[in-house]
């Protein structure tokens, strides 16, 4: 299976050290599904655990199409060729990660 990036989207804290603690808003790399409804995750740093599937939201990978320059606070530059993962797309604009920006 290809690893996925998600948000997380709800705070968990290590009930074992076979889990992971998260905060809101932090991005982790998923490498593992499991049946019972739980991801194997590591997060920047090295850490890795296993999370509940239903703190994160799986990011929809893009693909930029041409070069973007930033224009205000909240924009983030692009190269086209660019991977982006996207996680919410609201009037036309995504809001998203491409090498490590969000």
């Amino acid at each position: 299976d290809a690893t996925m990036q998600a948000q997380v989207v709800a705070s968990v804290q290590a009930t074992s050290s076979a889990h992971l603690s998260v905060e809101v808003d932090e991005l982790v790399t998923l490498l593992e599904r499991h049946p019972a409804g739980w991801f194997w995750s590591a997060k920047a740093g090295g850490a890795v655990g296993w999370l509940p599937e239903t703190c994160v939201t799986v990011g929809t990978p893009l693909l930029a199409l041409a070069d973007f320059q930033p224009e205000g606070d909240g924009e983030i530059g692009l190269r086209e060729g660019a991977t982006v993962v996207g996680f919410d797309l609201e009037s036309d604009w995504w809001y998203g990660v491409s090498g490590g920006q969000l």
